[in-house]
């Protein structure tokens, strides 16, 4: 494949939006510049920004580590806004360094019993990308271990003082690895959650790599001394796109961790890529993610890429759906319902969309578990329990006008 890489310049697109502060959001939503773009920056400054919108903005879409960057030297942004941003910069950069110690820690802890572990999002992926801790924002830490050290991984974490989201027998946990793929753990003391996987994607999907496909392709950032085992860059890039996907594409920070691993690392492998996504089937969640991080930040794309986007309707029209729902302020009641609309799209295989509505409505969870404890020859009546609860929970929302997105 050729390795040639262009990029749509998107201030000309960026003026079709409503709100010159999702220009200047936009435009700031980056560590790079150039010229065009500080240009632009310092022409949106001066009109009538409204500062509390667009501050509100960025802490929402998770972005503001990067617009303190672009707007700290900028004298034309009142002096209060400058101030705010830079307060919020420094306390991010404090939880950040708290976290990547405890990453540190939770990586020896694991390594002293010979259990292997991968990081990744969090701090890793600030360095991967961004090459700065402090320019990404990140709340949590995600680990993957091989899914037979599950198990004793969870208590190394509970000896650590880790409260496990849900108290699982050990029948349970057994199960419950089995049809989910993540656990969630967190440090009542430390304020820190865990998020302890055995998968990176939920194993019955089309578009799951192998677990022994992620142990073989890993890379190793460097996170201050310590080195820390991630996801190679190339798997990297497929799970952000699909993991974004599965949440709909709802925030801007998605897109710009894409953009800035792409700019990172313009030596990916677009040929093993490509080859991937045609075996899990997940061609169209990948260029949809890269159609966002060019037309919204000005990713660089290999020719080819961009060729491809350019020809395919569905990703044209996908990425136009994310677009217009990133910054719309207003949600109705359907909106809210829980159903990944864009993850769906996204889906090439009509077994995975079968697979996911299994999944959201019939395939139980410990929050059955918790109304009812049953024998284990008595588990199977968890299913339908499951599809009542939902049905439930639901109907009464609906009347009630309470959707959530919680399930």
């Amino acid at each position: 494949m050729s390795t040639q890489l262009e990029s749509t310049s998107n201030i000309q697109s960026l003026t079709a939006l409503s709100r010159p502060e999702i220009e200047l959001l936009l435009c700031c939503a980056r560590t790079r510049t150039n010229r065009e773009l500080a240009d632009k920056i310092q022409q949106l400054v001066q009109q009538n920004i409204d500062w509390q919108y667009f501050v509100a903005t960025a802490q929402y879409h998770g972005i503001v580590p990067l617009i303190y960057g672009q707007l700290q030297g900028v004298k034309a942004v009142p002096a209060e806004v400058r101030s705010g941003l830079e307060r919020a910069f420094n306390k991010n950069a404090y939880i950040n360094m708290a976290l990547t110690g405890e990453l540190i820690k939770i990586q020896n802890l694991l390594k002293s019993q010979a259990i292997s572990m991968l990081a990744f999002k969090g701090p890793v992926l600030a360095q991967l990308a961004y090459n700065n801790l402090a320019a990404r924002q990140f709340v949590d830490l995600d680990i993957l271990v091989p899914s037979k050290d599950v198990a004793k991984a969870s208590q190394l974490l509970r000896e650590q003082g880790y409260q496990p989201q849900f108290n699982l027998t050990e029948a349970q946990q057994q199960l419950y690895v089995k049809v989910r793929s993540e656990h969630s753990f967190w440090h009542p003391e430390k304020e820190i959650c865990v998020d302890l996987h055995w998968s990176i994607m939920p194993k019955y999907f089309s578009f799951s790599p192998e677990e022994n496909s992620i142990w073989e392709n890993c890379d190793r950032v460097l996170l201050g001394k310590y080195k820390v085992d991630t996801l190679s860059k190339e798997n990297l890039l497929l799970y952000l796109c699909a993991h974004s996907a599965k949440h709909n594409w709802s925030y801007l920070n998605w897109i710009c961790d894409l953009a800035e691993l792409l700019s990172s690392h313009p030596d990916m492998d677009w040929e093993l890529i490509l080859s991937r996504t045609g075996k899990l089937e997940t061609r169209r969640m990948l260029f949809l993610g890269l159609a966002l991080a060019r037309d919204l930040l000005g990713a660089m794309l290999p020719s080819q890429i961009s060729q491809q986007i350019e020809s395919s309707p569905e990703i044209i029209a996908l990425s136009r759906q994310v677009r217009s729902g990133l910054f719309r302020s207003e949600t109705s009641l359907l909106g809210e319902f829980p159903v990944a609309n864009i993850y769906l799209k996204t889906m090439s295989s009509v077994r995975d969309k079968l697979w996911y509505w299994y999944d959201a409505i019939i395939t139980p969870t410990p929050l059955e578990w918790a109304i009812i404890s049953l024998p284990k020859w008595l588990g199977i009546l968890y299913y339908p329990l499951r599809l009542m609860r939902l049905v439930i929970k639901y109907v009464w929302r609906i009347e009630n006008g309470a959707l959530t997105t919680d399930n």
